[in-house]
């Protein structure tokens, strides 16, 4: 991606929201003549994180994978398009609140429950929508779902439990988060992409809206296309040496009385015993050293039936072998 990267968002999310494929709208694919994987790159699970939508418009328009795709197919794939269209609306008349608010509809989509496919007695708007890419979803044999952030924080891989680390050691990204997933509530949706032995990945890629996010988004998903071998690549990217951080618990507010003691920074040490937060009922505290991630913004949380933030064991070095 030699040229610098212009891409309307709001176009490419109305042109995406608009294709449909086997029925299912809000799905662009593309089919090789040649055997090979199915690969999905799936976006705006949370409607206020746009950048994914780079990825779309690049393939499509610039890089014109109709013509240079290998092998296999590639699938697109909005899967919240109800909360996306939302967040554009806010985008429109620059409401930051409403932004905030355009994550989701009725249910995170990341805290899906255990089979949203079983009846239609769940109607939350996520709930429908898992239901109506059931069958998108289960052709995905690697599939990587592209996420950004409300804060101004590093950029990271989601090591899922179907990952396999040679994969991501070639992405643009030094921060590695592993085992998220075994603790979170719920379940992601890329949870329910393909089977058992699909290989799933996240990206965090920055910022909502800055343009580094959309490049990253891009740069990722040529990464993941060329390692397996979809589209044609003169070299790959070199190895990178990466910081690994395991999350093994989460801290969770027993009621909305409670507030962190103090403002908290991503991947910042927090020391065993450490007062994190004061309410009604009984103080929280560290149970050991660890670090910080997905803190909120403020002392107070914006929701407490979701994890408030999670903990992660002290950062591990990846070193790679060139």
């Amino acid at each position: 991606m030699r040229k610098p990267l212009v891409v309307d968002i709001t176009a490419a999310f109305q042109e995406l929201n608009n294709s449909v494929v086997d029925g299912v709208p809000g799905v662009w694919v593309v089919h090789s003549k040649q055997p090979g994987p199915v690969v999905g790159i799936t976006m705006l699970t949370h409607g206020n994180e746009p950048s994914g939508l780079a990825t779309y418009h690049y393939f499509r328009h610039l890089y014109q994978l109709e013509h240079r795709l290998k092998r296999g197919s590639v699938y697109f794939v909005l899967n919240n398009p109800e909360a996306a269209k939302r967040y554009f609306t806010a985008v429109a008349i620059a409401d930051e609140n409403a932004k905030r608010r355009a994550r989701f509809v009725d249910v995170n989509m990341n805290r899906l429950p255990d089979d949203p496919f079983s009846g239609d007695n769940d109607q939350r708007y996520e709930v429908k929508r898992a239901r109506v890419l059931r069958g998108i979803w289960a052709r995905f044999q690697y599939a990587l779902d592209i996420h950004s952030t409300i804060q101004t924080t590093r950029p990271m891989i989601i090591k899922l439990a179907r990952s396999d680390m040679k994969m991501i050691s070639r992405f643009p990204i030094s921060t590695v988060i592993s085992n998220i997933d075994a603790v979170q509530s719920g379940k992601p949706a890329c949870y329910f992409y393909g089977g058992q032995r699909s290989q799933v990945y996240g990206i965090e890629t920055g910022g909502h809206e800055v343009k580094r996010s959309l490049q990253r988004a891009v740069m990722c998903t040529r990464t993941f296309l060329a390692l397996l071998n979809l589209i044609p690549v003169n070299r790959l990217p070199g190895l990178k040496d990466q910081v690994e951080y395991r999350v093994f618990d989460s801290i969770w507010f027993p009621d909305a009385s409670y507030e962190l003691t103090r403002a908290l920074k991503d991947f910042g040490v927090i020391h065993k015993g450490q007062l994190l937060a004061r309410g009604d009922g009984q103080s929280l505290t560290a149970g050991t050293d660890c670090c910080a991630l997905m803190v909120p913004r403020r002392k107070k949380a914006t929701n407490i039936d979701e994890e408030v933030f999670f903990l992660t064991r002290m950062p591990r070095h990846l070193k790679r072998k060139k």
